[in-house]
């Protein structure tokens, strides 16, 4: 995720605690995400729950979608808040309705778009992330925001490289379950639906390049 400073196109992961926090006084929903996070997971800071969900509820309350998945989510699972079963079905909900409505946008600007960017698994340089990342975002009917994907992204590549490493070989269930756990130990509560449709289009797309091996 980035934001313009003076013209300046600049990532959120590249700014200080700091940084981050002037933002997220000024009501930044996103740079608030980002504080509730880093508060979970010990990222230059001490763990604090408490805090952590104090942003991740200011960014919340300002309808921030990703936000409102990992609120319930600490909901769910008590982190930093008593469990609330009903508050995490209430968050869901909302967040629900923000991605049918993504959904929706998206299948009208497919079907009035010109064409679509396609690729090939027998192309040059196919197991690279842009060209699966083109290839998931062609074979999905839904919104796929780019920070969600970095995190499923970073997640495969080290399913990859280190869970199946050189030779090694792999299956939809593996990949799905490794995936997955990535995202929660991150604090990123991406609804299994959702998250099962990426992976069955990543695995779609590398089952077919010339010289990867799928475990049957």
């Amino acid at each position: 995720m980035e934001y313009s400073s003076r013209n300046k196109v600049i990532s959120y992961k590249e700014l200080t605690i700091n940084e981050l926090k002037v933002l997220a006084e000024q009501d930044n929903k996103v740079a608030q995400f980002f504080l509730g996070l880093i508060n979970l997971d010990e990222t230059g800071v001490d763990k604090d729950e408490i805090i952590a969900v104090e942003w991740l509820t200011k960014s919340a309350d300002q309808d921030y979608e990703p936000e409102e998945f990992c609120l319930g989510g600490c909901y769910k699972n008590d982190i930093g808040v008593g469990k609330d079963l009903d508050k995490t079905n209430e968050l869901y909900s909302e967040a629900k309705i923000k991605e049918d409505k993504k959904q929706l946008e998206l299948k009208v600007s497919k079907e009035n778009s010109k064409g679509i960017k396609m690729v090939s698994p027998y192309q040059e340089y196919a197991f690279s992330e842009p060209i699966i990342h083109q290839a998931v975002m062609n074979q999905i009917d839904f919104a796929l925001p780019d920070w969600i994907w970095e995190h499923i992204n970073e997640a495969f590549e080290h399913y990859w490289d280190d869970e199946i490493g050189v030779g090694g070989y792999f299956d939809y269930d593996t990949m799905f379950n490794s995936i997955r756990k990535q995202l929660i130990d991150a604090h990123i509560f991406y609804p299994d639906h959702l998250l099962f449709r990426v992976i069955e289009a990543i695995y779609n797309f590398i089952d077919k390049i010339p010289g990867v091996v799928i475990h049957d």
